[in-house]
């Protein structure tokens, strides 16, 4: 029954996962083909972070560390690697400029954001059963790049 339970988590984070590269990389384009028209506006700079966070959550590698966790709760192999730009977009489609790009980096902001905040949500009961097994069996140890 846990198996099947965890099976089912590891396949919905991989899910999520999946659908927020796709979103990242719609967003990545969109950042592209306008960065000479918007360039200088605060908004397109507050975008720009946006899609420097995207980078770094990406180079994390959370797909890896998420299969490390099952590994280890599963016990197949114990020693595993375990605001305010939404006011400035919304300030361009109250007065109509740009509409098609407001609205369309607006839902994808939205997108981005309710996929990260449920990958964090599904990621806290498998971090949580991870870490009571390292408690349990002080065996298990959980490395990344060299760092336990």
């Amino acid at each position: 029954m846990d198996s099947e339970i965890d099976s089912t988590k590891e396949e919905k984070l991989k899910s999520l996962l999946g659908q927020l590269e796709v979103e990242c990389g719609i967003f990545e384009r969109i950042v592209y083909k306008n960065k000479n028209q918007h360039r200088r506006s605060s908004y397109f700079q507050y975008l720009l972070k946006v899609r420097r966070d995207l980078r770094l959550l990406k180079s994390a590698n959370l797909e890896e560390l998420i299969s490390s966790c099952f590994l280890v709760i599963t016990g197949i192999r114990p020693k595993q690697k375990v605001q305010l730009l939404e006011s400035e977009i919304s300030t361009l489609v109250a007065r109509s400029f740009f509409m098609g790009f407001s609205l369309t980096v607006l839902a994808l902001l939205a997108r981005l954001r309710v996929l990260v905040q449920q990958i964090l949500l599904d990621m806290v009961p498998v971090f949580n059963t991870v870490s009571s097994l390292s408690q349990k069996k002080q065996s298990i140890k959980i490395t990344h790049q060299g760092i336990e």
